[in-house]
């Protein structure tokens, strides 16, 4: 038989009962398959300083998050917990917890770079943020959420992407 959990991995499992009609013990394997079907999207809305959750499948708003001035850039961790926001006019980056529709952190960047762009790689350890007037990409820890380098770039950059195995990113 199988039991399922929301993709989130949280949540409760229906009681069940192993019988082992045999005279050893018997190791057995839990499979957790997620049963949470819904797909999500992360809107930022700079005139209001939040992201909106939009359940695709209904169509609709379910939550509200609040975030700092201007979001504009969102990116989704790859295992789907965390959405990293920019926030251009406040300098900072915003990481939400997707479980809870709260923000978890709040990740200053230095006085008017206008945090822009933001891509996650494919292992979700690392963030990468653009800072728009400093000419600069932030390298953010996704397990500390602390800017741990910091790439002088050509003019002006906003937009990002990563490489599919992580190694460039453009």
């Amino acid at each position: 038989p199988s039991i399922g959990l929301p993709a989130s991995g949280m949540g409760n499992i229906p009681a069940f009962t192993a019988v082992n009609n045999g005279t050893t013990p018997v190791t057995a394997s839990v499979t957790v398959t997620p049963t949470n079907k819904q797909v999500y999207a992360y809107i930022p809305s700079a005139n209001t300083a939040a992201v909106s959750v939009i359940d695709l499948a209904a169509n609709k708003t379910i939550a509200t998050i609040p975030v700092e001035l201007s979001p504009i850039g969102v990116a989704v961790s790859p295992d789907g917990t965390k959405v990293y926001v920019t926030n251009q006019q406040s300098g900072s980056i915003s990481v939400i917890n997707t479980v809870t529709s709260t923000t978890l952190a709040t990740i200053k960047t230095a006085f008017g770079s206008n945090p822009t762009g933001v891509v996650v790689n494919p292992d979700g350890s690392k963030v990468y943020v653009t800072n728009h007037q400093l000419n600069t990409v932030l390298v953010i820890s996704a397990i500390t959420n602390i800017v741990i380098d910091t790439i002088a770039v050509g003019t002006s950059p906003y937009g990002l992407c990563i490489s599919p195995d992580g190694a460039k990113v453009y």
